[in-house]
């Protein structure tokens, strides 16, 4: 079973760009990109206050399978978000973002994480992080 600690690597290190601190560069989202990083950028807050919190109510040592089972749930949750993202997608990763909305009603229904490891589920997934991190200024792991 994928064990949730890299959705918690991920989640911890989410950085956006085009803060107005001066330390990154300025990302401007193409229009027909923005309701679709305003989402992606929103998953994000919601899965790093997600993993926060079970960090803090099970700690280190929890079994993977019962960290699974909590991610199941989230992903559970969320499923109007996985919609949405898959609507907004912008032509060029609409196709990606369709697989991975699919991926996690699988998840979701199947209540296991297996769906996450198929080879078009990670091929989707490494098209849309690279498309967030180019595109939104999103930047995960």
């Amino acid at each position: 079973m994928l064990a949730i600690g890299a959705v918690v690597m991920a989640a911890c290190d989410l950085e956006v760009d085009g803060s107005d601190d001066g330390n990154a560069e300025s990302v401007v989202v193409p229009p027909d990109a923005r309701e679709y990083c305003a989402l992606v950028e929103s998953y994000y807050e919601e899965l790093g206050e997600f993993v926060d919190s079970v960090s803090r109510e099970v700690g280190p040592e929890s079994a993977d399978d019962a960290l699974d089972q909590r991610f199941v749930g989230f992903v559970r949750e969320h499923q109007q978000l996985y919609e949405q993202l898959a609507s907004a997608a912008p032509d060029e990763i609409e196709d990606a973002a369709r697989v991975q909305q699919e991926t996690w009603a699988m998840v979701a229904e199947d209540g296991n994480l297996q769906p996450l490891q198929t080879d078009a589920a990670l091929a989707a997934e490494d098209e849309t992080v690279e498309y967030e991190a180019d595109v939104c200024g999103i930047i995960v792991g």
